[in-house]
């Protein structure tokens, strides 16, 4: 597995596709279609619109936080030293090991509670989130060769699965019954806004982690966008559906159930396994990325099985609920740091 050094040539051999199929991976969970739920209060159409609006706001800067690392072979956190220097690209590293560490155990406690509220009761939840937990990391130590043939059979199962959810929230709820649910809009445009372009800036600090395998920089850079674009965007959409029909504010969970009451049981735990596998494992690589940044001397393999071990335990013995919006003011500002970075180099 590859250091922060430049990656070898031989390396890099994910092509377009294969960075589609990462990202639509990435756009895949439960947290993202729970995003899609907060806009419900605009209506359909222009739920819709602020979803699409934002995506192409939020994915553009995301998919081109890439481009060093696909050009250069260098991940996110070494791209940073041509601004800041080595020791001021330290702050954005320990920002991101500790953000990445949250974010890792928000996804993993997600998932568990989800499986749970599944399959056996809130007494197995610690168990699904070891179970999870223990895949993960797994899957992060697998490394890029790996991934073009897991992360296809994982997103191609995944993506079918999806496409049955969204049947059957639409045909359970209705087009004309979701049409005919009035705005009235909770919040201001701008907020409903910046909940769309939200998503995607978060993951902009991590990019070039992954493209710096790219056998070729377009195809990284447009792999990236359009893979996280349209299937972010079907996710919120399906959250933004679930929502409005139910008015529930946890619409996630809502479509999950609706799936176990018509004997969708076994493709629903699919969802919540699959989901929080292909999203996480991203968090739990590129946390070690960053560590080693940090702490040149200590290898990937060890620092991958180091941050999947803390996001484990954080999300078995701690409420995900506690912590989540220092994760978000924690995001925005590693966000910040990485665009501000990307300007001082370009010019």
């Amino acid at each position: 597995m590859s250091t922060t050094g430049p990656v070898d040539g031989k390396e890099r051999t994910l092509r377009e596709w294969d960075f589609f199929l990462l990202w639509a991976g990435a756009a895949i969970s439960l947290s993202e279609i729970w995003a899609g739920g907060l806009l419900a209060s605009f209506g359909l159409l222009a739920g819709l619109g602020i979803i699409l609006l934002g995506h192409v706001a939020g994915n553009t800067p995301m998919a081109l936080g890439g481009m060093i690392g696909s050009r250069h072979g260098v991940p996110s956190i070494v791209s940073m030293r041509g601004a800041l220097g080595n020791r001021g690209s330290m702050l954005p590293a320990v920002l991101n090991v500790v953000q990445l560490a949250g974010r890792t155990a928000v996804m993993l406690w997600i998932g568990g509670q989800s499986a749970a509220g599944l399959a056996g009761g809130e007494s197995a939840a610690r168990g699904w989130i070891l179970g999870l937990g223990a895949l993960t990391t797994l899957w992060a130590l697998a490394g890029s060769r790996a991934w073009k043939v897991i992360q296809k059979a994982g997103v191609a199962l995944l993506l079918l699965l999806s496409v049955g959810m969204t049947a059957l929230a639409l045909k359970t709820y209705g087009w004309r019954e979701l049409l005919a649910v009035e705005a009235a809009p909770a919040m201001p445009f701008m907020l409903g806004l910046d909940l769309a372009i939200a998503m995607p800036i978060s993951w902009m600090p991590l990019v070039s982690d992954y493209t710096r395998y790219a056998a070729a920089p377009g195809g990284g850079i447009r792999g990236t966008w359009w893979g996280y674009f349209i299937v972010s965007s079907w996710m919120y959409a399906v959250g933004l559906v679930a929502a409005l029909a139910t008015g529930s504010g946890a619409p996630e969970s809502m479509l999950l159930q609706l799936m176990g009451r018509h004997g969708l049981l076994l493709p629903a735990v699919l969802v919540v396994l699959l989901s929080t596998l292909t999203t996480t494992f991203l968090d739990i690589y590129s946390n070690a990325v960053s560590a080693q940044s940090l702490f040149p001397k200590l290898g990937t393999r060890g620092l991958v099985l180091l941050g999947g071990a803390a996001g484990t335990l954080i999300a078995l013995f701690f409420d995900a609920t506690k912590y989540e919006g220092f994760l978000c003011s924690s995001d925005r500002r590693s966000a910040r740091c990485s665009a501000w970075c990307c300007r001082i180099i370009s010019s």
